[in-house]
């Protein structure tokens, strides 16, 4: 009995070391995320929107400006910082639904030499904000060049409340 559960444990063991080696990969951090244009978009929103959920302003804005630190082009940065638009840069709207950090959806539209265009929703219905994100591949990392969106939606829509 105890030869069984020392060879189950064993075995348990090996399994899991395996998995751990295949989910996990050989690189850590943001160098695995910057694979794929469409990886590096959905990782920005997912933290960028994240960052705008914190309760804590402070950490909220840390947050956020290391998303777009890590993420963007440094021509990006000029441009949002230029932008008088009184509307979130990345997502051209005012109030951002604290839902669509769960419902980001990427697509990749134009892959050429060290350019890319992503397409994203941010939520599910039909009335939900759509972007063009163009992507530059610097070195051995896509980073977030451009923002336009493609659908705009109004604010008497309801389109937080559409979920």
């Amino acid at each position: 009995m105890k030869s069984c559960i020392k060879l189950t444990t064993t075995l348990c063991t090996l399994l899991l070391c395996f998995f751990s080696v295949f989910s996990f990969g050989s690189e850590p951090g943001i160098s695995n995320i910057n694979r794929s244009p469409e990886s590096v978009v959905n990782h920005f929103y997912y933290e960028y929107l994240t960052a705008w959920n914190y309760p804590d302003v402070k950490q909220s804005l840390e947050k956020s400006n290391s998303a777009i630190d890590n993420f963007t082009t440094r021509h990006l940065q000029k441009l949002r910082n230029e932008d008088e638009s009184g509307a979130d840069y990345f997502t051209k709207v005012q109030d951002i639904c604290p839902y669509w950090v769960s419902e980001i959806t990427t697509n990749l539209s134009s892959l050429k030499n060290n350019k890319a265009v992503v397409e994203l929703i941010l939520g599910h219905s039909a009335n939900q904000p759509k972007y063009k994100i163009n992507l530059v591949r610097n070195k051995d990392k896509w980073l977030i060049d451009s923002v336009s969106s493609v659908s705009s939606v109004s604010r008497s829509s309801g389109y937080c409340n559409d979920n």
